[in-house]
């Protein structure tokens, strides 16, 4: 769990833009630190590279999932 600690205690991925997801049949919206993603997954890291400024639209994918890792 030490990635997970240095994440928590490093503050300047709080100052990295928010990175939009909007998640889910009731098209619910996640904010999330794009540096955060991207310290957590590479693939993540791509996607917001490539999306679109606006973030990323995922009607397919649970919101009680993913509320669970946002």
């Amino acid at each position: 769990m030490t990635f997970l600690t240095d994440a928590c205690i490093s503050t300047s991925h709080l100052r990295t833009k928010l990175f939009k997801f909007i998640v889910g049949h009731d098209r619910v919206e996640y904010y999330i630190h794009q540096s955060l993603l991207s310290y957590l997954l590479a693939s993540f890291h791509n996607l917001v590279k490539e999306s679109a400024p606006t973030g990323v639209t995922w009607v397919d994918v649970d919101e009680d999932i993913f509320s669970r890792f946002a």
